[in-house]
């Protein structure tokens, strides 16, 4: 009996133990990943401490660092958005103000680049491969109905991407590599000025 009772005791002491070895090892855990998220963000490296601070979400939902890293994730993914459109934003914004102008002063939009460069139009395609540059890259439609456009805008180091077209000029968030992929099955590039390629639909 005082062996049975003996075994028991002891079972029970080691349970508890071990779920205090378990407590303080979460929370070490938890510091670990919460530091070494924080060391990235100092690093700018934004989408690697976002990876890291779900991973801690997910594997520690309800411990105290796991709710904070809850809110500072929403906080990071909301600057990142915010720094993304910045990037694009003044891309976004000459491209309109070229076909807007355009649209103004001719009463209708081009339908290609050649017809852009061969009006008497002060912005021409040589002028918007300079906007676009080494570090962006544009999908342009000009469809022939002389009506509207519509422009998608990639970059490399960037997982977003912006849309904008005549009828909802405020630009649009977009998954770059999904939309990417969606853009090459729907259209073909029948002209290229630089990083700038010009589509008609399939």
């Amino acid at each position: 009996m005082r062996n049975r009772l003996l075994t028991a005791l002891l079972s029970a002491t080691a349970l508890a133990m071990a779920l205090t070895g378990c407590s303080d090892f979460d929370e070490m855990q938890t510091l670990k990943l919460q530091l070494q998220a924080e060391r990235l963000l100092a690093d700018g490296e934004s989408e690697q401490a976002e990876a890291i601070l779900a991973e801690l979400i997910a594997r520690y939902p309800d411990s105290r660092r796991g709710a904070a890293a809850r809110q500072q994730l929403k906080t990071v993914q909301m600057r990142r958005i915010w720094q993304e459109s910045q990037a694009f934003g003044r891309l976004v914004e000459s491209y309109l103000q070229v076909f807007g102008g355009y649209q103004t002063l001719y009463g209708r939009y081009p339908t290609s680049l050649a017809e852009l460069d061969n009006s008497d139009y002060f912005f021409d395609s040589e002028y918007l491969q300079q906007l676009t540059g080494a570090a962006y890259q544009v999908y342009l439609w000009l469809p022939d109905d002389h009506h509207s456009f519509e422009a998608w805008f990639f970059a490399d180091d960037q997982d977003q991407g912006y849309r904008i077209s005549a009828a909802a000029p405020e630009k649009r968030r977009f998954d770059r590599d999904r939309t990417l992929a969606d853009l090459q099955e729907a259209f073909r590039v029948v002209d290229r000025k630089g990083n700038l390629l010009v589509v008609r639909p399939k």
